[in-house]
């Protein structure tokens, strides 16, 4: 299993949004997880 896929399945991210990068710094204690909106319905057209 990918990190994205188990931060989704941990996070209940489902379609049309993903996760599409973990960045984990445990130096910082931090983790920085982006969530992307990937269907093309419903998009700003600008």
């Amino acid at each position: 299993m990918e990190i994205e896929e188990h931060y989704s399945q941990l996070l209940g991210i489902h379609t049309p949004w993903d996760i599409s990068s973990v960045d984990l710094k445990l130096d910082e204690q931090r983790v920085d997880i982006v969530i992307e909106y990937t269907d093309n319905e419903g998009l700003c057209p600008e």
